[in-house]
């Protein structure tokens, strides 16, 4: 199976001569205006315009030096704390709830463009029954911080970032326009990867960047001059047609995976007499939070979500979207071992629990057994390999010194599929 679109940029025009910008590129190409930041240094309110120019800035040649004076040192998130580390990431920056921007990513089109590249047919349930403008968009775009990288050695090296709430998939990088060289930014996803080159040195445009939060990225060193980025927080919203909706406007019929995956199910020696199809899903989902998983399935994206959409939509088959337990270590060597997949009867948080540190409290999956309600399934039919998991359950380990056991899961779509005889009736 292949892979969709991880990731999408663009360019846009700066139009210095007018107030209005040309949003969507119908008498040429797409404009927008100048870059405007605003910000509190404790003592002013300051304001800078991008591309920087001492006549349309009123601090003059200074405005960008009071700029950086006014940022602190950058960190990153590892294990559930902010790490400030410059041999991995040398940056400053400022919260969101620091700055404000009169650049908006929704009114130059590049929400449009992310939705229909990326993330097209992605839905989910409204927030609260919500049914306002923004539901129709598909994709929210959260202003998250200002980030500045300068010569020499700023840089932000390799990283995967961590899903930051129920609807989150992605970020946007807008780099601002300031003369700058490398700092070239590389996004990898599986076995693809892309490097974006922002350098900037006339001044007269804008580039953006957009990724999934499951791809590795890094920001290359700065050897000259500043990178400025906003960076935003990604978030799916319900649309119109989304092909998870029970009437969707678009056809399953229609997916160049529909005949691919009927062909196989055709084939006279593929899966006789009925069982369990199974499709690991190919993006990370935050399937152990308790408040995604009542995303699911409607978060789903990409080709997890066009598998789905298939086999119950267009095949009408039973379709499950359950995690699956990674072989305990119990069976490794083990003649006992239960054959099938441990596969969730549904999907729940992340389990933690105090069982385990007693001799008498049993094997692991007999453990597992009862803090983390699952089944064997004999015989699936695995169209993939998993490629990547969670954290499902934590338990305690019995043995001389304390420690904590770990066991993972992977979300995977599983279908009934019925004896090829009853599949696709004429």
């Amino acid at each position: 199976m292949s892979s969709t679109n991880f990731s999408c940029g663009g360019t846009l025009q700066i139009n210095s001569t007018q107030a209005d910008s040309k949003l969507r590129g119908t008498t040429g190409p797409p404009t927008v205006s100048p870059v405007i930041i605003r910000w509190d240094d404790g003592a002013q309110g300051r304001r800078i315009q991008f591309p920087l120019n001492k006549d349309t800035n009123r601090e003059g040649a200074g405005a960008f030096e009071k700029l950086l004076a006014g940022c602190q040192p950058a960190t990153f998130g590892l294990e559930g704390k902010d790490i400030l580390n410059e041999s991995y990431r040398k940056a400053v920056k400022l919260d969101n709830t620091q700055f404000c921007t009169t650049f908006d990513p929704h009114s130059a089109g590049i929400l449009d463009a992310i939705s229909q590249i990326m993330v097209s047919g992605v839905a989910r349930s409204g927030l609260n029954g919500a049914n306002d403008a923004k539901s129709n968009w598909g994709v929210i775009a959260e202003l998250y911080k200002l980030n500045a990288y300068s010569a020499p050695s700023g840089k932000f090296k390799s990283h995967v970032d961590t899903p930051r709430g129920p609807a989150h998939f992605g970020s946007l990088v807008v780099c601002l326009p300031s003369a700058h060289q490398g700092g070239q930014l590389r996004v990898a996803h599986k076995n693809q990867e892309l490097l974006y080159d922002f350098s900037n040195v006339d001044l007269s445009d804008i580039q953006w960047v957009a990724f999934y939060s499951d791809c590795e990225h890094e920001g290359m060193e700065v050897v000259n001059g500043h990178r400025v980025t906003l960076t935003y927080n990604l978030y799916v919203s319900e649309q119109v047609g989304g092909i998870m909706q029970k009437f969707p406007n678009a056809s399953p019929f229609m997916y160049s995976k529909y005949q691919e995956l009927k062909s196989l199910l055709q084939g006279p020696a593929f899966m006789v007499e009925g069982g369990s199809l199974g499709f690991y899903c190919e993006h990370r989902y935050a399937h152990t939070n308790k408040h995604f998983i009542r995303r699911l399935p409607y978060a789903l994206k990409g080709n997890d979500a066009v598998i789905f959409s298939i086999l119950l939509r267009g095949f009408g088959f039973k379709v499950f979207l359950r995690p699956v337990l990674e072989e305990l270590d119990e069976y490794e060597d083990s003649d006992e071992k239960e054959v099938g997949d441990l596969i969730a009867s549904a999907i729940h948080p992340l389990e933690l629990s105090s069982e385990g540190g007693c001799d008498g409290d049993g094997l692991e999956s007999e453990i597992m057994a009862r803090i983390w309600s699952h089944e064997v399934w004999p015989r699936v039919e695995w169209l993939n390999c998993r490629s990547s998991h969670d954290v499902a359950a934590v338990h305690l380990a019995y043995g001389n010194e304390a420690s904590l056991e770990y066991h993972y899961s992977s979300l995977a779509i599983l279908a009934e599929i019925p004896p090829l005889s009853e599949r696709f009736p004429a």
